[in-house]
């Protein structure tokens, strides 16, 4: 099986024993008893869950910030998808409440609803 692959399976994992000896069986049968037939097996782990790979110049700012967060046991890979992904929700959430604040402010029946809650809340304030 191919792994790593769209739409392949990447077939069973085993033990790297159990690898070496099922190829040492197949270099064996490939061999047939002679000695001037040489099999070569190349053994090759692939990491499925591996991203791409990018470069970063950091300011002395972030490389402090990086470096407490590894003091802290956090590994720099971590620590940078963390923060990219936490960046892109905080602009996700800041655009979702701006289309929020935009649709209310744009509907006239709830302007005139906080103009009249403003208006409560100011006669029932203690006097100056």
């Amino acid at each position: 099986m191919l792994a790593g692959l769209p739409g392949r399976s990447p077939g069973p994992t085993l033990p790297r024993g159990e690898i070496m000896r099922r190829f040492t069986e197949i270099e064996a049968a490939l061999n047939w008893g002679r000695p001037e037939v040489t099999v070569r097996i190349t053994i090759c782990d692939t990491l499925r869950l591996m991203g791409r790979a990018i470069s970063v110049r950091l300011d002395e700012e972030a490389l402090q910030a990086l470096r407490r967060l590894e003091a802290g046991g956090v590994s720099r890979s971590e620590a940078i998808r963390t923060a990219l992904v936490d960046s892109a929700a905080r602009l996700r959430d800041s655009h979702a409440l701006r289309a929020e604040v935009q649709a209310l402010e744009s509907d006239p029946d709830d302007r005139r609803e906080m103009l009249e809650v403003a208006e409560l809340m100011e006669s029932l304030r203690a006097p100056r």
